[in-house]
């Protein structure tokens, strides 16, 4: 079903920013350039202070441990309540995800900004935090190989899968549902299109001119400014330029017209959904098309939490003081993350665990 409200500038920072505003009219201090080395616990192991190095310069060479750089001054902070940890998951550290999954290879590209590794999560691990799932890595099945990074394809991957198809550049045909969950496409597009010497040819996404009305036209715009959305008035130019052999390819398009209009996939079992009352079907041309390669998204694993956000050790006791919300924590979304349903799982986690870490400062008070 529908799930997804898209913000406007196609970004959370809709989210992050008013609340980071909110955050600092209401006296709270953001400091940037600090990085996180280690906790301070007492004889009890309850987190009583943070150790970090402010100033720090940060080394975005993947090849290199972040625990190597050591740049910053080192400080120690006070903790009255708890440590929320709201760091992230850890898609962008090529090192530690390769020594979970042998196949995340450093050519594999990733949606992440830099800042995405594994840092705050083996300070969690040293204090002796459990972790479950860290194996369970997502890659979204939108990128594409015509940009570096998340990228507009993703975008305007919304009303392409939706309202289109995807095929195998040599056999024009089909593979999978456009609409499977992410890792289902992204393992098909990989056992699929991998040619024998393991090289990718990546496969193509169409749809036509009613279907890319799913994003708004300065979004289709931006995709074709940027080179990575081309636009097509036959489906046969679209074969030449994309090397797809014709007569196959149009045969998946007449055959996906006539789903589209019975209302039922006879190969894939895909949903069809309507733009205006109208149900895409490949027949209004211009057509648009990208090329899709699967990227690392999302890490599904993190440290262990209950329902009140706090972060449990190995002896499967909570560890007084920690909390932790969002992708830094692993167990809300299983081996496989639907598309959206983590923005849910940070705002209501990451509104628990402030709550509880306020609320034990307010109990210590009392005492």
């Amino acid at each position: 079903m529908p799930r997804t409200i898209w913000p406007e500038i196609n970004s959370g920072g809709k989210i992050t920013i008013p609340l980071q505003e909110y955050a600092m009219k209401n006296g709270v201090s953001v400091r940037t350039r600090t990085i996180l080395d280690d906790f301070v616990r007492d004889e009890s192991g309850r987190i009583i202070g943070a150790v970090v190095r402010e100033n720090y310069d940060f080394d975005f060479d993947k090849s290199k441990d972040e625990s190597e750089n050591l740049s910053g001054e080192r400080k120690f902070y006070k903790v009255n309540g708890g440590i929320v940890m709201a760091t992230g998951g850890f898609a962008y550290d090529i090192k530690f995800r390769q020594e979970l999954d042998k196949t995340l290879t450093p050519e594999l590209d990733c949606t992440n900004h830099y800042g995405a590794t594994a840092q705050a999560l083996k300070v969690m691990m040293k204090n002796g935090a459990k972790t479950t799932h860290l194996e369970w890595i997502q890659l979204g099945p939108w990128g594409s190989p015509d940009e570096k990074g998340f990228g507009i394809a993703p975008v305007f991957a919304i009303p392409a899968f939706s309202y289109g198809i995807m095929v195998d550049a040599r056999s024009g045909k089909r593979f999978v549902n456009e609409l499977a969950d992410r890792r289902i496409r992204s393992d098909a597009i990989f056992a699929v299109n991998k040619n024998p010497d393991g090289s990718l040819t990546h496969p193509v996404v169409i749809c036509d001119s009613i279907g890319a009305q799913g994003t708004t036209k300065a979004n289709v715009m931006r995709g074709v400014h940027k080179n990575v959305i081309k636009v097509f008035d036959t489906i046969k130019e679209l074969a030449k330029f994309y090397n797809i052999p014709y007569e196959p390819l149009q045969k998946s398009v007449d055959d996906y017209t006539s789903y589209a209009r019975s209302g039922k996939d006879l190969e894939f079992n895909k949903p069809f959904f309507k733009i205006k009352g109208v149900v895409p079907d490949l027949t209004k041309p211009p057509f648009y098309a990208w090329r899709a390669i699967p990227k690392v998204h999302h890490t599904m694993g993190g440290v262990k939490i209950d329902v009140n956000a706090r972060v449990y050790d190995l002896n499967d006791n909570p560890i007084i003081g920690l909390f932790a919300a969002g992708e830094a924590v692993g167990g809300p979304h299983g081996a496989s993350r639907l598309g959206s349903c983590a923005i849910p799982d940070c705002l209501v986690f990451g509104r628990i665990a402030g709550k509880n870490a306020a609320n034990l400062a307010k109990k210590e008070t009392k005492c």
